[in-house]
């Protein structure tokens, strides 16, 4: 989605342990307050054992996230419980 003000785009942030992982574009031109849309996201988990914080944030590339303009955010804390990679919802 693109912001007609400053021409800047809005996009899904996928933080793993407080960094950015990834940005995805979201599926649709404009979605406004109020609307859903479905993302279908792919990541990579880390290798180790051990619990992740895995949070998704609306972000205005360049300007700021909007968690730090008090939105709301989904997190969830998964459990990596092998090496192999398999995690365990939480």
């Amino acid at each position: 989605m693109r912001d007609p003000t400053d021409g800047h785009a809005v996009n899904l942030a996928l933080w793993i342990n407080d960094s950015v992982a990834q940005t995805i574009d979201l599926p649709a031109e404009i979605v406004h307050p109020g609307e859903s849309a479905i993302i279908p996201i792919d990541f990579q988990i880390p290798d180790a054992p051990g619990r992740l914080m895995v949070k998704f944030d609306l972000v205005h590339q360049q300007v700021t996230f909007f968690e730090d303009r008090g939105a709301n955010i989904l997190m969830v804390r998964p459990e990596v419980i092998s090496e192999e990679g398999i995690f365990c919802p939480s």
